[in-house]
């Protein structure tokens, strides 16, 4: 389900349903410390690979690790699919899975909405 394609009331359910597995990820003091350790200056000199390596070694297995029931309650809700099922099935499956709930036109939107807010700025 993309979420650009939900009314108001089925978006409102969603959110209110995804805030709590959202927040406790986002929240994660160990995570908040990762990416402190991290530095973000001159990033519009580094290769972006490089950049994105950095935060996949730091973050990846340490959110997996912390929280994976969290994920797999977020993924859960925006796929329909019972989190039991979504940790059994293959793993190409669960790719599948995330590809098919990205939303571009709202990851678009909110690229703009930064962008335009930077500019203001």
């Amino acid at each position: 389900m993309k979420l650009s394609q939900l009314t108001t009331d089925q978006l409102a359910d969603v959110l209110i349903r995804l805030t709590p597995p959202l927040c406790r990820i986002l929240r994660d003091e160990q995570a908040l410390a990762a990416l402190d350790e991290l530095s973000f200056t001159g990033l519009d000199v580094q290769p972006p690979l490089l950049t994105l390596s950095r935060l996949w070694e730091k973050l990846v297995p340490l959110l997996l690790e912390r929280h994976a029931a969290d994920f797999y309650e977020a993924l859960s809700i925006l796929t329909g699919k019972p989190a039991e099922a979504l940790r059994l099935q293959p793993g190409l499956a669960t790719l599948a899975d995330l590809m098919s709930v990205w939303d571009s036109q709202l990851a678009s939107f909110f690229s703009c909405a930064g962008s335009a807010e930077q500019e203001r700025s």
